[in-house]
This record gives C-alpha cells, sequence and structure tokens, in this order.
C-alpha cells in the first residue's frame, strides 16, 4: 500500500473519531444544563412557626415535606426557608416534649410557578386521637353508668311517691284524730287610773280654712300634718287608698290652691304643707 491510500484511511478514521466526539460534546453540554433549566423553575417557600396559646415563634419545632426523598427542617427561632418545584405538597409541623407528641399542624401546598410563597403555621395541641381512644375504651364503662343512673332515679322516683303518699295520710289521720283544746278566756279589767289614749287624728290642729277643700283632698292634709308637714309623694300614694294618677292630680289641686309646695327630687317629688301666712 502506498502512502495516499494510508492517508486516506488515516483522514477516514480521524473524522469519525471528531463525529463522536462532537456528539459526546454536545451531549454532555445537555445534560450539564437540564439542572439549571430545573433550578429556575422552583419556588421558595419561608414562614415562621408559631405556638398556638402565645401566638410567638417557638424553637420546638420539627417540619417534614413530603417530597421524594422527604425532606425536614429544624427551624431556628421558629423561621423556616425551602426551595421546591411545582407540584403538590404537604408540609407538616410538629413539636415533641420528653418524646411524646405535643402540637402538630399540616398544611396543604401547591406550587405553580417560581414564585415566593409565605406559609406560616401554627402548632396546635393533639388531644384529639387520644379524647377519641378513651371514648372507645370508656364506650362500655358509659353504657354501664348511664343503665345504672336509670335504675337510681326510677328508685328516687318510686321513694318519692312512697313519701308523698305517706305523708299525707299521717296528714289525713291527724285531721282526723285532732281535738280541738279548751282554752281558758280570762278577763282582765283596766286600771282605775288608765290614761286615755287619744286617736292620732285628735291630737293634730287642723286650720280652719281646711274645710273648705273636698274630704278626698283634706285627707291628704292630714296626712302630711301628721308627718311634720313634709312627706315624699311616694309615701303619700301608699298611705291612701286612691291611684297614683289620682294622687297625682289631687297633689295638683292643693298646689294650685297654695295649700302645697312640690320640689323635684330624683325620680321622685317631695311635697311640703304650706302654713297660713303663706296661703295667704
Amino acid at each position: 500500500m502506498d502512502a495516499s491510500g494510508i492517508y486516506d484511511q488515516t483522514s477516514k478514521y480521524l473524522n469519525k473519531k471528531m463525529k463522536s466526539i462532537t456528539i459526546i460534546f454536545w451531549i454532555a453540554i445537555i445534560l450539564a444544563s437540564m439542572p439549571l433549566a430545573g433550578a429556575d423553575s422552583t419556588a421558595t417557600i419561608h414562614g415562621v412557626v408559631y405556638e398556638w396559646d402565645t401566638f410567638e415563634p417557638t424553637d420546638n419545632a420539627y417540619i417534614e415535606i413530603n417530597t421524594t426523598p422527604t425532606q425536614s427542617i429544624v427551624p431556628q427561632y421558629g423561621i423556616y426557608s425551602l426551595e421546591l418545584p411545582p407540584g403538590n405538597y404537604l408540609i407538616t409541623a410538629t413539636s415533641y416534649k420528653e418524646n411524646t407528641l405535643e402540637y402538630s399542624t399540616e398544611v396543604p401546598l401547591t406550587i405553580t410557578d417560581n414564585g415566593t410563597y409565605v406559609i406560616d403555621l401554627l402548632l396546635m395541641p393533639v388531644y384529639s386521637d387520644i379524647v377519641e381512644s378513651e371514648e372507645d375504651e370508656k364506650q362500655p364503662t358509659l353504657q354501664a353508668s348511664t343503665f345504672s343512673i336509670a335504675i337510681y332515679i326510677l328508685l328516687a322516683i318510686i321513694l318519692m311517691v312512697a313519701i308523698e303518699r305517706t305523708t299525707s295520710r299521717n296528714k289525713t289521720d291527724q285531721k282526723k284524730h285532732y281535738i280541738r283544746p279548751e282554752i281558758e278566756i280570762t278577763e282582765y279589767s283596766a286600771p282605775e287610773h288608765a290614761e286615755e289614749v287619744l286617736p292620732e287624728d285628735e291630737k293634730l290642729t287642723y286650720p280652719e280654712d281646711m274645710e273648705d277643700l273636698p274630704s278626698d283632698l283634706q285627707e291628704i292634709v292630714k296626712i302630711l300634718l301628721s308627718n311634720d308637714g313634709r312627706m315624699t309623694q311616694k309615701d303619700i300614694r301608699s298611705r291612701i287608698d286612691y291611684s297614683e294618677g289620682k294622687v297625682s292630680m289631687m297633689l295638683n289641686d292643693l298646689e294650685k290652691n297654695g295649700w302645697v309646695e312640690k320640689r323635684k327630687q330624683g325620680r321622685g317629688n317631695i311635697v311640703f304643707l304650706k302654713n297660713e301666712h303663706e296661703r295667704e
């Protein structure tokens, strides 16, 4: 084989190798650019984990996101941040005390673009599962207790009826056997020198012109005289057998005729009886 033939074969071999290297080069470039493209489409999720009773950020929290594989975060000062591609996720935050789950919360999250999402988490007490299990365990006991309570109520009703019947029967028997006691009445004579007690009206001195007033108005004047000439309208109403409206009209008539004067005090009136000089 001459030198030209060897050159041609060498050139063909080199061209094949160059094509293979070129193809591998472009494949490597494509593969290297794929993570960058994926990184451009991720979203930023951040927020704060709060305690349920104080609404203060908590340090004792643990966050999990159901990615593949599962991501977990222990936030500092209750603040967390992470990067996620578009998709549907469930963020779970928990808090433990002495290896016992005390607080937990779950928040579903749907990411549609590469924006920023603020998701604050409020830890809530975990007690529903415990209550349900306790209710399941106590259900037979509660049924038995309910049955026992019903029996006790029935027995109490029967006992009350029996006591009521016995009491009414005893009262009937007492009425049948009741004997009216004989009462001795002793008559006492009044002392020889007993002073005669005059009625209240006879101790008072009435104005001469009071006879010109109607009898119902005279009654009010007498009541005022017996109380030093001053009373509240409410007290007058309690001492006379007339309605409140009637008493108010009678006092107005006495005030017009110059017999009394009404003065406002709080929600009521104080009625003053005028003397003869003031009436004139």
